[in-house]
């Protein structure tokens, strides 16, 4: 297999290699469930660069990624991605939040992808994840 498209670009909005918010939702479900061929070791290392906060008591692993069409021109389109794990004392669950700044912008997508994410959790934490 070779990877086509820039190097800053190839995994996200041009390139050959493509993963849908649905694969990387399942990925990391394994990952966290250790139901991947990888040692203990590695996940918890995973884990601890993926740490990114709390919220009411939820704990946030993730990571962004930010692409974009035509970069070089005033008409660029940014895309974002925020994808990881929350755990709470629920259950563990596993996100992937894909955005695109429909207008032109020179901003990268990814952190406003994390905002989105954290605005919606710190708003809806007990609907996301009550069990009845």
């Amino acid at each position: 297999m070779s990877l086509e498209g820039d190097i800053h670009n190839f995994w996200l909005t041009l390139g050959s290699l493509k993963i849908s918010p649905i694969e990387q939702v399942e990925f990391l479900a394994k990952l966290w469930t250790h139901q991947l061929p990888v040692s203990v070791q590695a996940t918890a290392q995973v884990r601890e660069i993926l740490k990114s906060g709390t919220i009411h008591g939820a704990n946030v692993f993730g990571k962004t990624g930010s692409g974009c069409v035509d970069c070089d021109s005033p008409t660029a389109k940014h895309s974002g991605w925020f994808s990881g794990v929350v755990e709470t004392d629920r259950g563990i669950y596993s996100f992937a939040l894909q955005y695109t700044n429909l207008l032109p912008s020179k901003s990268w997508a990814g952190p406003n992808a994390k905002k989105i994410f954290y605005r919606y959790l710190e708003n809806n934490v007990d609907n996301i994840f009550s069990h009845e």
